[in-house]
């Protein structure tokens, strides 16, 4: 395939259920090259790699979520031979999901509390949390849902 300037370029890849979107990066510059969405069929993969061997020789592709989302580019584009990279999601979606599963999991008391509020009052709540309660699960449930909620956004 003909690239511009044998120029090397860096892709990545935000997966969602219908649709990815793709930037590419200059691989020397960091410059942003371009950014395109893809659907999540085969055909959508194909025009994906055609897209990013327009900007020129792809160096690696990083990709969120391979093992869910993004699997079935995944396979395309290791089939094709490029190189994937496996991309974590922000430490703001982990946090999320770390809160809502500590908050299934903790004292009565503590969910009984949380339980009936929009997540947004959730999150407010649990940054109010006070400490020194006397029971060692109870006192580092609430440190750890503070903490994780210091770290979502509302």
């Amino acid at each position: 395939m003909m690239t511009p300037d044998g120029r090397s370029v860096v892709g990545g890849v935000d997966t969602h259920g219908d649709v990815h979107v793709a930037t590419t990066l200059d691989a020397a510059t960091g410059k942003l090259l371009g950014t395109s969405s893809f659907p999540t069929t085969p055909p959508g993969y194909v025009s994906l790699h055609e897209w990013l061997w327009s900007f020129g020789t792809p160096e690696r592709v990083g990709v969120e979520s391979t093992g869910s989302y993004g699997a079935g580019l995944t396979r395309f584009l290791m089939a094709e031979g490029l190189k994937v990279v496996e991309v974590d999601r922000p430490d703001r979606t982990r946090a999320i999901n770390q809160f809502k599963g500590l908050l299934v999991s903790a004292p009565d008391h503590v969910r009984e509390w949380l339980r009936r509020l929009s997540f947004t009052a959730q999150l407010e709540r649990a940054r109010r949390l006070p400490d020194g309660h006397g029971d060692d699960v109870e006192r580092e449930t609430r440190w750890a849902l503070k903490e994780l909620a210091r770290r979502t956004p509302s």
